[in-house]
């Protein structure tokens, strides 16, 4: 699903992102086919949980 993305000045963007733990990543995986999928439909590089809302340390990032 490809998420709204946020913009500046949406005080989201400025708050603090929680840690994720490693145990809670597998239960994560519908948000980073999100993630991911938003990054592609968006034309970008790399995408990060915060600016589609969610206050999470993640990070999705294109090597290509």
């Amino acid at each position: 699903m490809i998420l709204d993305i946020l913009k500046n000045p949406d005080p989201q963007l400025r708050a603090v992102a929680a840690e994720v733990s490693l145990e809670e990543i597998k239960k994560l995986q519908p948000l980073l086919s999100d993630l991911k999928e938003t990054m592609i439909a968006s034309d970008g590089v790399g995408i990060a949980a915060p600016q589609v809302g969610v206050g999470k340390r993640i990070i999705i990032v294109d090597m290509q």
